[in-house]
């Protein structure tokens, strides 16, 4: 597709034309730009329309507008994490804050483990198998959150 300015001089306009007859050609032209550019989308894309009951419309757009979506991308995107064995997450900040409390929690660890080294009152490998199993425990919370387990059956 030509640019507008391709437009402009095949039509004959220069800098001295009236600005209606600028502004009657970029009508045109952004009126043939965008049927070109709803051909080409029709060409590539795919429309279905699905039937769906009062109840079962709710339900999807209650859970399109919590995950802060419009409902036909909710509805692709959920049918695709469905055939993938993925999962939607609506807010990933929720993830990141306990990830931080975790961290906060591993920093209070480390600062009592520095005391107990201090005053050589406990042996540092129990210390070590402490702190494994804290990034453990990070691990697994973190990877639960953000990749929860599946879900058996279920009609909504």
């Amino acid at each position: 597709m030509e640019s507008l300015a391709q437009f402009l001089a095949r039509k004959g306009l220069h800098q001295d034309s009236s600005p209606e007859e600028v502004v009657k050609a970029k009508n045109e032209y952004r009126d043939q730009y965008m049927r070109q550019k709803q051909k080409e989308f029709r060409e590539t894309h795919i429309r279905k329309e699905i039937y769906l009951t009062k109840r079962e419309f709710g339900y999807l757009k209650g859970a399109a507008e919590k995950h802060q979506m419009k409902l036909s991308r909710f509805i692709k995107k959920i049918a695709f994490a469905y055939l993938k064995q993925l999962f939607i997450v609506p807010d990933d900040t929720h993830v990141r804050n306990l990830e931080l409390e975790l961290r906060r929690i591993g920093n209070n660890i480390n600062q009592v483990t520095k005391h107990v080294n201090q005053k050589s009152e406990v042996k540092e490998e129990h210390v070590q198998v402490l702190l494994v199993l804290l990034k453990k425990i990070d691990n697994k919370v973190s990877n639960a959150l953000r990749n929860p387990s599946k879900v058996q059956g279920g009609d909504q």
